[in-house]
């Protein structure tokens, strides 16, 4: 008598188990390591010379829910520019365009490092601007996403 009352014990804390656990599961709230849509490398202020490498990490809105797509990063020489500004959105170094990593095949994965370029020299050529030694510069990451939320087209932050 004692094998089946036994087994009836096993089963109900097993049960019990599954829903204690599923329960703290259910209630816990997740949280990110970091914001998302921010750049955590370079830190604010950092001092990189022309032509060094530097950490970069861009944390993308990727999220359950949310799919982050392709993202574009750029150094702006200013960051106080509207899009109602005909004919001059921003002025700056394209430093490429990358894909999230979440997603497979993909083909352009973001680089643990990008290089700064030489401002100083100009790359000539029709169009290339002025050239600048010791300014401030801004890194811009504009990213493609989308939520479960409708739009008419793809988001971008």
């Amino acid at each position: 008598m004692t094998a089946p009352f036994t087994m009836s014990i096993c089963r109900l804390l097993s049960v019990l188990l599954v829903v204690f656990f599923t329960s703290i599961a259910s209630n816990a709230a997740v949280v990110r390591d970091t914001p998302a849509g921010t750049i955590s490398s370079p830190a604010d202020d950092t001092t990189i010379a022309p032509g060094a490498s530097f950490d970069f990490h861009y944390n993308t809105r990727a999220d359950y829910g949310v799919s982050s797509y392709n993202f574009t990063v750029w150094l702006w020489s200013n960051v106080s520019l509207t899009m109602a500004s005909p004919g001059q959105l921003a002025t700056g170094h394209y430093f490429g365009r990358f894909s999230e990593e979440n997603y497979p095949g993909t083909n352009n994965p973001v680089p643990a490092q990008l290089v700064m370029p030489d401002l100083a020299i100009s790359p000539g050529g029709f169009g290339a601007g002025a050239n600048g030694t010791n300014a401030i510069f801004y890194i811009v990451v504009i990213e493609e996403w989308a939520s479960g939320e409708v739009s008419l087209i793809g988001l971008l932050l």
